[in-house]
């Protein structure tokens, strides 16, 4: 898209941006100028997946995991999660 069309309907297109997650490329006469817009919420999971690529222990922690789950030897854990008046009438029975 270009400049001057997404500097003419900026709000619609950063609304778009956000609801879509889909990144919008804005080009420029020169192509060295052009610039991708993406959602916060998009750059922060990119960000994020970027640590986590480059982090060489977590990596091998994840692949030994995957290896783990293909072999059929992982266990199954399910956590349950409680309210806080669960919790707090259950101490006053066991009290």
């Amino acid at each position: 898209m270009s400049y001057h069309h997404f500097k003419q309907h900026l709000k619609d297109h950063l609304k778009q941006v956000n609801e879509d997650a889909i990144p919008l490329v804005v080009t420029f006469k020169n192509p060295d100028d052009n610039v991708v817009v993406m959602s916060k919420r998009d750059f922060d999971a990119t960000e994020e997946t970027m640590y986590l690529l480059s982090n060489p222990e977590l990596m091998a922690r994840i692949r030994r995991g995957d290896a783990q789950i293909t072999a059929g030897k992982a266990k199954r854990q399910i956590y349950q999660t409680y309210n806080q008046g669960a919790i707090d009438q259950l101490s006053v029975q066991l009290k």
